[in-house]
């Protein structure tokens, strides 16, 4: 929207169209890899705002569970770009679990 600052919101350069549909069609860009992670670190973090303290608690101790720490430390998740998506998908599998019990 007009009212938002591309410089404000993200720290991934802003690209034109075709840089960006140049960018999307390369085998590997940092451009558009940083951007995803901008995206996915934004949507976790609203998310996570958007939980009750008990679920907040819940999850702080699922994720200090000896099964997940195991997980966590495998070395191909070691990366930070890994880190945003890998916490969004462990905060989403939690709410998904506590919708179906009704926690």
């Amino acid at each position: 929207p007009a009212y938002m600052n591309w410089n404000e919101e993200f720290t991934s350069p802003k690209m034109s169209y075709a840089e960006a549909l140049t960018e999307c069609h390369r085998q590997a860009s940092p451009n558009i890899s940083s951007l995803e992670t901008e995206f996915v670190d934004k949507i976790a973090k609203h998310q996570r705002a958007r939980m009750s303290s008990l679920q907040a608690c819940s999850l702080a101790e699922l994720k200090n569970s000896e099964p997940l720490r195991r997980l966590l430390a495998l070395p191909a998740l070691q990366s930070q770009a890994v880190q945003p998506l890998l916490s969004y998908c462990i905060d989403s599998s939690f709410l998904q679990l506590a919708r179906r019990d009704g926690s």
